[in-house]
């Protein structure tokens, strides 16, 4: 395998309100690939088959699913309501 076919791999994490969470990219000649992103002590989320022209497309998709496995946690959480 060379080294194009790797791609460069990146990991960043994120905050959104009281979660933590880490978005992994791979980014190749052809685009930006989401490889996972990983709610701290919760839920993980992956998008297939897509490759994103950009680094801050991939990111805004990968917040986008980060939010939504956020709130998906909390509706599962019984709580006090409000």
């Amino acid at each position: 395998m060379s080294e194009q076919d790797i791609g460069r791999r990146s990991e960043q994490r994120f905050c959104f309100e009281d979660r933590r969470y880490t978005v992994r990219t791979i980014t190749r000649d052809q685009g930006v690939s989401v490889e996972e992103v990983a709610i701290e002590d919760g839920a993980r989320g992956y998008i297939t088959g897509v490759v994103f022209d950009s680094e801050a497309s991939a990111l805004q998709s990968a917040h986008q699913l980060a939010f939504n496995l956020i709130e998906g946690e909390r509706l599962e959480r019984p709580g006090p309501l409000q």
